[in-house]
């Protein structure tokens, strides 16, 4: 895999998929690499529903506690759980996803990850949480997770998806920068950088992705001004 290899030589891209990278620039391997998240989401460990602080982002480890209640119909198809964590209940509520209670039977325990509201009775609740078993939460907790600018249709998991199968399987050229001159300048690998930008463990990795990109960009803006001198 290069620069140059279509987005639909990807698993799961097919036509309709790949208009829609399009829309957002991305039409190769390389457009992918260079495609930036805007912003990082930090998987904390789980807490308790009575120390969560409302109009904030959580995780909550829930046990269901009630079947689904439907309401609505049409484009406004409502379904409603009771779930509770240590003995504090939780409404949850998801909009469009009639379907969502099947895989949510009484007694199953689950991790819960959204924006947690109360209302003025003081009950607690969210509204279309993402839904972990404890060993699929197990695996990105304490990981920071990159989010994308998405068009519609074009879903953050398949970004993310295409994204990690080109750092898999792309042909890096060899690094301009020699290694000793890479540690005298405190720079990581072109490789580790673009890995690190899109997929970081911690901060300290994303500082160190940025500071070895900003650096490539500001070369290459000297290499294009040498240029232009160098024709003109």
């Amino acid at each position: 895999m290069n620069k140059n290899t279509p987005v639909t030589d990807l698993k799961g891209i097919g036509p309709k998929t790949a208009d829609l990278f399009h829309a957002r620039g991305v039409y190769t391997a390389g457009d992918l690499l260079t495609y930036y998240p805007v912003h990082y989401e930090a998987f904390d460990p789980p807490v308790r529903p009575a120390d969560a602080l409302p109009g904030q982002t959580v995780t909550l480890a829930l046990t269901i506690s009630g079947r689904p209640v439907r309401a609505g119909s049409g484009a406004r198809r409502i379904v409603h759980i009771k779930a509770a964590g240590e003995g504090t209940g939780v409404r949850l509520t998801w909009f469009n996803m009639p379907y969502i209670g099947n895989s949510l039977p009484v007694g199953s325990r689950h991790y819960f990850r959204g924006r947690l509201g109360r209302t003025g009775a003081g009950l607690l609740y969210m509204e279309q949480p993402a839904v972990y078993t404890p060993a699929a939460y197990a695996g990105i907790q304490g990981t920071m997770q990159p989010r994308y600018s998405l068009t519609k249709g074009l879903k953050n998991n398949q970004v993310r998806k295409a994204v990690a199968q080109v750092l898999e399987e792309y042909a890096y050229p060899a690094d301009y920068i020699p290694e000793e001159d890479r540690a005298l300048l405190g720079l990581t690998g072109l490789r580790q950088a673009y890995r690190q930008i899109h997929f970081p463990m911690n901060m300290k990795e994303l500082a160190e992705a940025r500071r070895r990109l900003i650096f490539d960009e500001f070369f290459e803006f000297i290499l294009s001004v040498r240029r232009q001198k160098e024709a003109g």
